[in-house]
């Protein structure tokens, strides 16, 4: 009996909305044409364009392109189906050379960490060439990507000279660095363990020169400055008897060219 009672009042229930649906067609199309107005929205994607035309190797600045609002159906056509986003680690150049109005893709960025990164960035007829340096030998403030730096050379006689002769000189400049890599290392002593970083420069030198710095390695300390312009190499010279006058040191006259003999 209860069981054909709740029959009956769903009958009722589904013939009631039956009708009211047929007595308010009015409410019936209003509904319709919001459906349709909902399935025909625009949809919108945002996309990076550049306006500048770029090389391959070049740093990625944000002047080189912008962000347009596509909609979905031109966009569709251009193989986009969503929202592109860009990362741009410090140091990331471009890939591949892109003309203006081409679409910039994450694929067409390379950072320093990708591989391939140095072969992107690196001159024609130059190598790149790793050389490890303290952080108390960096001089002249942050060495980073891209940055020109100039390699100098301090030198002093082996212990047992009567005089001893200490020096600098330059041996390379207006090198750019085309990366840096830092090395946290432990140095471990009879009680305490210190920390020290080391940073890895890989700089952009010829044959030529690597053989230079190669030499300077093997009888000098290296130390290195950021260059900060056209300045005359003697500004990079100087020994004890600069600093001490009366220091018993031979003064070196050298001409404006930097060799190693």
């Amino acid at each position: 009996m209860m069981r054909t009672k709740l029959l009956m009042i769903f009958a009722f229930l589904a013939i009631s909305v039956g009708l009211y649906g047929v007595l308010n067609p009015t409410k019936k199309e209003h509904l319709s044409k919001i459906q349709h107005i909902v399935e025909d929205k625009p949809i919108f994607y945002h996309v990076y364009f550049f306006i500048n035309d770029v090389k391959s190797g070049d740093y990625v600045s944000r002047r080189d392109f912008e962000l347009r609002r596509l909609s979905s159906d031109e966009a569709e056509k251009l193989g986009i189906f969503g929202d592109l986003s860009i990362a741009t680690p410090a140091g990331s150049v471009y890939r591949t050379a892109n003309k203006a109005d081409s679409i910039l893709l994450q694929d067409a960025i390379l950072s320093p960490e990708q591989p391939g990164y140095i072969d992107a960035i690196i001159s024609s007829n130059h190598v790149p060439y790793a050389i490890k340096v303290n952080p108390e030998t960096v001089v002249g403030g942050l060495i980073d990507y891209g940055t020109k730096i100039d390699v100098l050379a301090i030198t002093q006689p082996s212990e047992g000279y009567s005089n001893t002769q200490i020096s600098i000189e330059p041996i390379l400049t207006g090198i750019k660095v085309l990366q840096v890599k830092k090395e946290q290392s432990s140095n471990s002593g009879s009680s305490n363990t210190t920390q020290s970083i080391n940073n890895h420069l890989i700089l952009e030198l010829t044959r030529k020169q690597v053989a230079q710095l190669t030499i300077a390695k093997k009888i000098a300390q290296i130390e290195v400055h950021k260059s900060i312009g056209n300045y005359s190499l003697n500004d990079l010279s100087s020994n004890a008897g600069d600093v001490l006058p009366n220091f018993k040191a031979i003064k070196e006259f050298r001409a404006n060219k930097v060799t190693v003999k």
